[in-house]
């Protein structure tokens, strides 16, 4: 059995990065794998978000660390 439960609205597909567009954030965290980064898929995120801030924490590997988890948190205080 498998139960995901999350109290933030998830959105994907076709037109996800226009809902992106309209959220208002001074501040943003994108975790991403270097793979993401190096695609082109992060920048496409970053054009669509309007925040006088934007971070990216790329330093992320399959099954991430303890490690690698307070590395993100780090950046996202």
């Amino acid at each position: 059995m498998w139960t995901f439960v999350s109290p933030r609205t998830v959105v994907f597909g076709e037109d996800a990065l226009t809902f992106l567009e309209s959220e208002k954030a001074s501040r943003v965290l994108i975790v991403a794998d270097e793979n993401m980064v190096k695609l082109g898929f992060v920048d496409m995120v970053r054009s669509s978000i309007k925040a006088e801030i934007i971070e990216v924490f790329s330093d992320v590997e399959p099954e991430p660390s303890i490690d690698t988890a307070l590395k993100c948190s780090k950046i996202a205080r």
